[in-house]
């Protein structure tokens, strides 16, 4: 996630395996999403483009944004990035003042820490 400087949150999350893209189907929040509820003003996908052309046709919440990640460069220099499906914005998603700014930090570094990454 990441939160732009007037406080407007955007989620991307990776994706690395197709049965890790295709699994997302069962997760409510996508639902929640699509109502209207909460602070995410767009929500994309981030995953290789060789990933991407297996799992087009599969499923994508609607809204969500898809973004590639090409194959490696010369000595793993460039990744070619392209957004291929832009992300719907949701005008409805509420803007984060300084304070829940800190509070979302501080809960995205509580649960990197907590997986043992």
């Amino acid at each position: 996630m990441f939160c732009s400087p007037r406080g407007v949150v955007t989620e991307i999350e990776v994706k690395v395996t197709r049965s890790d893209f295709i699994a997302d189907r069962r997760k409510r929040k996508h639902e929640t999403q699509l109502r209207g509820a909460g602070m995410i003003a767009q929500f994309y996908y981030a995953l290789p483009t060789w990933l991407w052309q297996r799992c087009q046709d599969v499923w994508r919440p609607e809204g969500a944004g898809v973004i590639t990640v090409g194959d490696r460069g010369p000595r793993d220099a460039y990744r070619p990035v392209e957004v291929v499906v832009p992300a719907v914005k949701r005008g409805d998603a509420r803007r984060l003042d300084s304070a829940a700014v800190v509070k979302m930090q501080r809960l995205v570094m509580l649960r990197y820490w907590s997986r043992g990454l």
